[in-house]
């Protein structure tokens, strides 16, 4: 699968490319503005587009545009990453044509999912297709079993706890998106009558997929709605969804949920990072590499932590509200039973002054952003490799 990134932010292309890249199916290829974005469309065939909204030669819309009419890219879905939480930019994105809308800050491994449920061929691939499956809507549980090594949590499915962690996650991205319907309907926009069946019907074959035969059953009612009814059923579905959303306290924290608890010879990674991309990035590939993580936001609690228990190497960012990442290093030294404990620092102060300063004060690796995550992984085993 050939999926293109349209966006002129590098990290945000950094932190897309990095989710995308550890699916052995996907091949990115990536533009920085919308025009050339469009060109590689033509260009390339790729089979899906994710493109920002805002970019600095014409917006996201505009890209839409052009491509819905040119033959050659007509039929390509499109994905937006937004910004934007005003119902009427939604409404202007489903009008020309787009298949999903995904805010800003992002769990990537969000953006992943609704590559995913929008790509028949890739989800047969990620969900064991092998085996003559031809639609996830359709197909007994059994098949699910072999892609999942951890048994079910009690739900009638067979994806384990992180995949449902995943898809609770996954589902603000379907709140908004019928929230952004359901008042195209009230308006009497004529996208809103496509749309909402259609989101409808993504819901009602992946819930059910996932064990919430509730949502599912409500979504089939949208489905089959007449146009009288069909707003009021799409507000219940709604609230349903609402039910079962992972609260946003721990919508960024999924890795620690998922971690690794019981094994006694699971290392133990602290990170501070306030910036919610980054950090999600980084947890996801750090529990891949079978890390336990405990994330903070800021630098005092992160310094709270690493004097009251012990970790076997710590992340760190400079720039962080409460204590500057400089300042919890130095502090961290400073205790005699974490003057040896590793620790990384991961941040956007690239001068050799703040390089220099952060050695000097006692960090073990400085690593500038935007940086590569497996770049990043291989350090951190060759960092405790060298402690042990």
């Amino acid at each position: 699968m050939k999926p293109l990134l349209i966006d002129d932010d590098p990290e945000s292309q950094l932190i897309v490319c990095a989710a995308l890249a550890e699916e052995p199916e996907f091949v990115v290829i990536t533009a920085d503005e919308g025009t050339s974005g469009i060109a590689i469309a033509k260009s390339e065939k790729p089979d899906l587009i994710v493109t920002d909204f805002v970019m600095p030669d014409m917006n996201g819309v505009a890209v839409l545009r052009c491509l819905r009419n040119d033959p050659d890219t007509a039929d390509i879905p499109v994905i937006f990453l937004t910004g934007s939480d005003k119902h009427e930019d939604r409404n202007r994105m489903f009008e020309n044509g787009a298949m999903g809308t995904i805010s800003k800050p992002f769990d990537p491994t969000c953006l992943v999912h609704e590559i995913k449920t929008i790509l028949p061929t890739t989800n047969e691939q990620y969900f064991g297709g092998g085996d003559g499956l031809t639609s996830t809507n359709t197909c007994e549980t059994r098949h699910f079993e072999k892609i999942n090594e951890r048994p079910s949590s009690g739900k009638t499915n067979c994806l384990g706890e992180e995949h449902v962690l995943r898809y609770r996650i996954n589902l603000q991205i379907r709140i908004e998106n019928l929230e952004s319907a359901i008042d195209g309907l009230h308006q009497s926009l004529p996208f809103a009558v496509k749309t909402v069946p259609s989101l409808a019907h993504t819901l009602k074959g992946s819930s059910g997929m996932y064990g919430f035969g509730e949502i599912s059953k409500a979504a089939g009612i949208v489905e089959g709605c007449d146009a009288k009814s069909i707003a009021e059923c799409a507000q219940k579905l709604v609230e349903l969804l609402k039910q079962q959303v992972l609260p946003e306290d721990d919508r960024y924290n999924v890795s620690v949920l998922v971690a690794p608890p019981d094994n006694p010879q699971t290392r133990k990674i602290l990170y501070a990072e306030d910036d919610d991309l980054t950090s999600s990035v980084v947890k996801h590939r750090l529990v891949r590499e079978g890390f336990s993580v405990s994330h903070f936001s800021n630098g005092t609690d992160a310094l709270h932590a690493a004097t009251t228990s012990k970790s076997d190497l710590i992340l760190l960012d400079i720039q962080m509200p409460g204590m500057d990442g400089f300042s919890v290093l130095c502090r961290i030294r400073e205790n005699p039973d974490n003057i040896d404990v590793p620790i990384i620092m991961l941040t956007s102060l690239g001068k050799e002054h703040d390089v220099v300063r952060g050695l000097e004060l006692g960090a073990n690796d400085y690593r500038t952003k935007p940086f590569s995550p497996t770049e990043l992984i291989a350090r951190i085993h060759r960092t405790l490799r060298s402690e042990e």
